[in-house]
């Protein structure tokens, strides 16, 4: 989806933090793709793509889940957290999205806020759709339903192949697919192999080259939570341990639901690298994010505070500590370089 300066709608915030739209705009823009409206914005007087946690216009459909569906922003702005807590890998790029309240022409929505992942002279490429071919289209859909059928490393080789076509080095390519492979294990993602159009290339039409993007976390960590749940569920009840305990079994039971590898000794043998990630400062922004929807006036709250319970929970399973390394930093007495006779 190509933005222009023209797709900008400017927006100021509230006394409540809530992101205002202008009135004398139409937010949205027209060859989005997928259930959310999306659109492009001016936040804070940044440029930011906005996802709001609303059907497109142009879908005749509704959502199949009225709390892990509708409110995909929750799990973008954890996963996000997570983001950006993990070690800096170039070879290995995510999109940060902020969580975020909308005021769109009187109507409100929750959503996310973040930069466009594409640089100067950069087309989104996209793996495969559902309907139709297109420039940025790398294969049609029925050869991506036979990589799908192709057993066991076949068809990792097979997808590596198609990112190779889009002038992308061979290395690069199988690092990226067999990491994000991980990060969906660890996140219980839902919506990648099910979904080629969440494999995503920065194509430089300049250079010919192409980059790989990890992006949209929306099915990432689903927990069962209905409308009566939202109502009735009380943050001070004796059973509130034992209700974040079946959230996380939630998430994990998931895990490798809709991935390209279903275990993680498939992906160490093929040179996964755990993630470093800093769990004391991951807590911080999790914790961030639960006040800042706490003082909010959003329909999903209880929801989104539970599944930020959950993921903390979820994390700490032996499913899942393969995948990840904790880099935080715990300074003991050894640690200062002290003279003794002046230590009491």
């Amino acid at each position: 989806m190509k933005i222009e300066e023209k797709d900008y709608i400017q927006t100021t915030r509230d006394e409540n933090n809530v992101v205002v739209f202008d009135k004398g705009r139409k937010f949205g823009h027209t060859s989005a793709v997928g259930m959310q409206h999306k659109g492009a914005a001016y936040i804070d007087g940044e440029k930011r793509f906005v996802k709001l946690d609303d059907i497109n216009p142009a879908v005749r459909k509704d959502w199949l889940d009225p709390f892990n569906y509708q409110y995909s922003s929750v799990s973008d702005a954890i996963v996000s957290c997570l983001v950006r807590n993990t070690e800096h890998d170039p070879l290995f790029e995510s999109v940060d999205y902020a969580f975020e309240h909308f005021d769109n022409n009187g109507s409100l929505s929750t959503g996310t806020a973040s930069k466009n992942f594409l640089k100067e002279r950069e087309v989104e490429h996209i793996l495969a759709i559902g309907r139709g071919t297109s420039s940025d289209v790398l294969v049609d859909i029925d050869t991506y339903k036979d990589i799908l059928d192709t057993p066991g490393n076949g068809r990792l080789d097979k997808l590596v192949s198609v990112y190779e076509s889009d002038h992308m080095p061979k290395e690069h390519a199988k690092h990226f697919l067999v990491q994000q492979a991980g990060f969906d294990l660890l996140t219980g993602n839902h919506d990648r192999i099910g979904n080629p159009s969440n494999f995503v290339l920065a194509f430089n039409t300049d250079t010919k080259t192409a980059r790989p993007v990890n992006l949209d976390y929306g099915r990432c960590l689903q927990i069962d939570w209905t409308p009566t749940t939202e109502k009735v569920f009380e943050f001070d009840s004796e059973f509130l341990e034992e209700d974040i305990q079946n959230a996380a079994s939630d998430i994990l039971s998931t895990i490798g639901f809709d991935g390209l590898f279903r275990s993680v000794d498939e992906l160490k043998g093929n040179g996964f690298q755990p993630f470093n990630i800093d769990k004391d400062g991951l807590h911080e922004d999790l914790d961030a994010l639960a006040k800042q929807v706490d003082a909010s006036d959003i329909p999903c709250k209880k929801f989104a505070k539970v599944k930020i319970e959950a993921f903390k929970v979820a994390l700490e399973s032996d499913q899942v500590k393969d995948l990840w390394n904790d880099t935080s930093v715990s300074l003991e007495l050894e640690d200062f370089d002290l003279d003794e006779q002046n230590v009491l």
